[in-house]
């Protein structure tokens, strides 16, 4: 019997090549019937069927001989035309070639008889212009044109304020920069461009933009990131920004957001809780009250990360219903004599855990049960994570461990994919695990601010476990 093998067939449809590979080609047989399009070997040359053949002798009309030099041929031939899509070509070596697109300068804002100085300022000169080029983070742009005493280029964040320009000395010399490319940061909104320079008119071009070289492998791509938490999601810690808006602040989900090209907002709000909590009155405005509802529903990505106010007041807030039932006053109000009446510290502490059951949004495990059901049932939202929380377990270790026994064992019952901040594996130490690391002090020392919360540093390792965890939930 010939040799039998699998071949690669190419046809087209829509202009689209596609490939499929036919099943290994059996010797022709007299007891079988074939259908257009079948194959078959015969005296050890591989042949397709052109028309049907019935059962019966080997008939050389029915059939054309394939052979590989002939289909790459037919392929060639099919691509003859250069396919073009999404700014790139694809010719008939199937080679893909990026085009870069001239801009035309004369359809953008220009400042005429001005250039960018070396200091980043305006400067009037009849035989220079200014083009003000609109452009969004993540496009490229080519730049051919002369520069020495002047920059090449500069970048504004609106119409009016300059960021940075390049280069930002004089070079001694003129320089001629043929496509240069440069790729637009975040923020910038305006790609100025000085023409004219020794007599040089500016030619600017738009290439591919910088996210096609990863998209593909970058799911989370353009994506809208919502955090959730307290003041470490807030990003208290970084003293140095508290003047901006939390979204603004380089916390985990901002440096997610930036790793990923994705949009972001930060709901955390320092001093907040999970669940419903009030201390002489006062409440905590629970995550799983209202604050829940403040998440976007076009969000994509969502994450919570709550522990440590809950820990502090959750208990508290428990003891204070005991007081009110009892007395009509809180428990700060009661006389010592009264206090010996309320429930110690410790039951109430057990009663705020509360189980994987707990339905009360009063109790740890009641809240997260109605959050975790909103968002995988009621509003579902396709990726959603937990952080589950880290702590000092020098002190309280049993009750804080069980808040995050707990928390784990309600993500699994909702199918909630979670990290653990107090596990190296899953989050590099900043100082908190269980056990006490040996060198737990000395990290607090560098990675946050007050011995609690991340300062930036603390972030930026924060982040080298959560960036990797929102792309795999």
């Amino acid at each position: 019997m010939a040799e039998t093998f699998e071949y690669i067939n190419a046809v087209t449809s829509g202009g689209t090549v596609q490939y499929k590979a036919p099943p290994m080609a059996a010797e022709f047989s007299t007891s079988t019937s074939y259908a257009v399009g079948d194959y078959c070997t015969y005296k050890g040359a591989l042949y397709r069927f052109a028309s049907a053949h019935t059962a019966g002798p080997w008939n050389s009309a029915h059939v054309s001989e394939v052979s590989l030099a002939g289909d790459v041929s037919d392929l060639k031939s099919a691509l003859s035309d250069t396919k073009t899509a999404n700014d790139a070509t694809v010719d008939a070596s199937l080679k893909v070639t990026y085009t870069k697109q001239t801009i035309d300068l004369t359809q953008v804002t220009k400042i005429a008889g001005s250039y960018l100085d070396r200091w980043g300022e305006v400067q009037s000169a009849d035989q220079y212009d200014i083009y003000m080029i609109p452009v969004v983070a993540g496009d490229i742009y080519y730049i051919t044109a002369d520069y020495r005493t002047a920059p090449l280029y500069g970048l504004y964040t609106d119409a009016d304020t300059i960021s940075s320009w390049w280069p930002t000395t004089d070079q001694g010399s003129w320089q001629h920069a043929v496509d240069y490319e440069i790729e637009i940061p975040t923020g910038i909104t305006y790609l100025a461009v000085n023409s004219g320079l020794h007599s040089v008119d500016a030619v600017v071009k738009k290439g591919i933009p910088a996210y096609h070289r990863y998209v593909t492998l970058n799911e989370l791509y353009g994506l809208k990131l919502v955090t959730s938490g307290d003041s470490i999601t807030e990003g208290l810690g970084i003293t140095e920004e508290q003047a901006l808006d939390p979204s603004q602040r380089h916390t985990y989900g901002f440096l997610a957001k930036e790793h990923y090209n994705m949009t972001y907002l930060n709901i955390g709000l320092s001093g907040r809780t999970m669940a419903d909590v009030s201390v002489d009155g006062v409440s905590k405005n629970g995550f799983a009250v209202e604050r829940y509802l403040l998440v976007p529903n076009d969000t994509d990505v969502l994450t919570i990360w709550f522990g440590w106010n809950d820990y502090a007041y959750g208990y508290q807030s428990i003891r204070d219903d005991y007081a009110m039932a009892q007395y009509g006053k809180y428990y700060s109000q009661l006389t010592e004599e009264e206090k010996v009446t309320i429930p110690s510290a410790n039951q109430c502490k057990t009663e705020f855990i509360g189980d994987i059951n707990s339905a009360s949004t009063k109790t740890w495990g009641g809240a997260w049960n109605f959050v975790l059901n909103y968002f995988t049932v009621t509003n579902p939202i396709e990726k959603i994570g937990v952080i589950i929380p880290y702590f000092d377990v020098s002190s309280s270790g049993t009750y804080k461990t069980q808040m995050c026994e707990l928390l784990k064992s309600i993500c699994n019952k909702y199918g909630v994919p979670y990290i653990e901040a107090m596990k190296p594996n899953d989050v590099p130490s900043i100082g908190f695990s269980d056990p006490v690391q040996a060198n737990a002090s000395e990290l607090r020392a560098i990675y946050t601010a007050d011995g609690t919360h991340p300062n930036k540093e603390g972030y930026l390792r924060i982040a080298r476990g959560y960036i990797p965890f929102i792309a795999r939930i």
